[in-house]
């Protein structure tokens, strides 16, 4: 008796600070601890396309899923010329992850002569992505369409119309969002000899039937990359436009009956001059309860240094707060692009991502941050890419339940590189099996001291 009375708390104790050692290695690893360092995947090379990619590819992670939209590019010549035709293409990872394979093609012809960079949505399961078609023949007319997949890209619906045919006339890129069966489309259109205007669409019945385009801006100017943002009847809507001194500027314009009534538009970026880009922006705008957020980069000239800013409204986008600094360059021509704003919906941490050259080598690197105050606070720059042996570019990020998924690639057309953080190398095992084991070592040997 003496020996097992000795025995039992010795082993209690060793089982306490092997739980414990445990849970601190997995808090650290898992993200559990809101102040791990992150730790990104090597590269891997996710597309191996011979005619490459053209820029601002989409990404979008949901549970276990991990969907890459991108326009693979293939060349030819008319009359003498390099010409090349685009094909929307979704490739797909199952296994959050770890293996990719292509999913579908989203074209309605063969070839296309130029599609918008696709953006996508999940809504109780259910894929929508929506892309502006031009086709490669002149005598057939430019459209939005809309694609749908109820079985996370084994198979697709569609090509639905967003808009009615749309002849000849300058584009910009489209946005959608997505609440319960309703979708949501903004985008830019007008003929050469006027000025790009934002239009609105919407469908009750998950894309199958749209409302008629609602031309929103009746501007002397293009306005261009607009952004779509829902959050119950509230939507808000963003796009780049030109300010009264003639710079460009981000515009903002709400809803808060589901699109039936509008704002007039505002400014809500400074108007001093200074120019303040969400061009090139993968997500540049989204909405969560009361607050709505957005991101932006000025450029002050040549030589100043830019700054990428984080703006926020906490009552439905009636008033704005004041723009907070996330990042700010050294001088000398220094560049931003590829901003992007993502919430993860399972923690609601929020992520701000970009690209600059702000680097040693000038070389382009992916960089993040990230708050957990809905913008209060926000956490000091973290490198996704390394400098040194890579550059980044066209380079969208994803985040799902603390779990980070990034694209880019590393040249201009340049096919698909995908890293993700926490890494493969660390053992995805829950934490509280690590006791269900040291409580089956514990009573092994605890009936063997018996």
């Amino acid at each position: 008796m003496g020996r097992s009375n000795g025995a039992v708390p010795v082993i209690l104790v060793i089982y306490l600070i092997a739980g414990t050692a445990g849970i601190s290695y997995f808090a650290t690893d898992y993200n559990f601890s809101a102040n791990r360092d992150y730790q990104f995947s090597e590269p891997m090379k996710i597309t191996n396309e011979s005619g490459g990619l053209a820029p601002h590819p989409y990404l979008l992670a949901y549970k276990n899923y991990v969907f890459a939209f991108a326009n693979v590019l293939t060349w030819y010549e008319e009359q003498g010329l390099p010409m090349c035709n685009q094909t929307m293409t979704v490739y797909r990872s199952v296994d959050c992850g770890y293996t990719w394979n292509e999913s579908g093609i989203l074209s309605p012809t063969p070839y296309e002569n130029f599609t918008d960079p696709a953006r996508a949505e999940i809504w109780n399961d259910t894929l929508y992505v929506v892309e502006f078609f031009v086709p490669n023949s002149k005598d057939y007319p430019c459209r939005i369409l809309l694609y749908r997949s109820e079985d996370f890209g084994d198979s697709w619906e569609g090509p639905y119309n967003v808009t009615p045919p749309l002849w000849p006339g300058d584009l910009t890129y489209a946005d959608l969002a997505v609440w319960n069966d309703t979708v949501y489309v903004v985008s830019g259109w007008g003929p050469p000899t006027n000025y790009i205007q934002i239009y609105f669409m919407k469908s009750e019945n998950g894309g199958e039937n749209w409302t008629q385009p609602l031309r929103l801006t009746d501007s002397q100017y293009c306005n261009i990359w607009p952004a779509i943002a829902v959050w119950e009847n509230h939507v808000y809507i963003l796009w780049e436009g030109v300010g009264p001194q003639g710079s460009t500027e981000a515009e903002f314009i709400k809803s808060d009956d589901g699109g039936n009534n509008w704002s007039t538009p505002i400014y809500i970026t400074p108007t001093d001059g200074v120019h303040s880009w969400v061009e090139h922006g993968m997500n540049a705008l989204i909405a969560y309860q009361n607050y709505v957020f957005f991101v932006y980069s000025d450029d002050p000239g040549d030589y100043p240094p830019k700054t990428l800013y984080f703006r926020r409204s906490c009552d439905y986008g009636n008033t704005w707060e004041e723009p907070i600094p996330i990042y700010q360059t050294s001088p000398n021509k220094k560049f931003i692009y590829d901003r992007n704003i993502v919430m993860d919906p399972v923690t609601k941490r929020l992520y701000v991502s970009w690209t600059d050259n702000d680097t040693p080598n000038g070389r382009f690197v992916l960089r993040f941050a990230y708050s957990d105050d809905f913008g209060e606070n926000w956490s000091e720059p973290i490198n996704i890419t390394d400098y040194n042996i890579e550059k980044a570019a066209d380079a969208p990020i994803s985040v799902y339940n603390n779990t980070i998924h990034v694209i880019y690639t590393r040249s201009n057309l340049g096919n698909l590189y995908y890293r993700r953080s926490p890494p493969f190398n660390i053992p995805e095992i829950p934490p509280e099996w690590i006791f269900i084991v040291l409580f089956l070592f514990v009573m092994y040997f605890k009936i063997k001291i018996f």
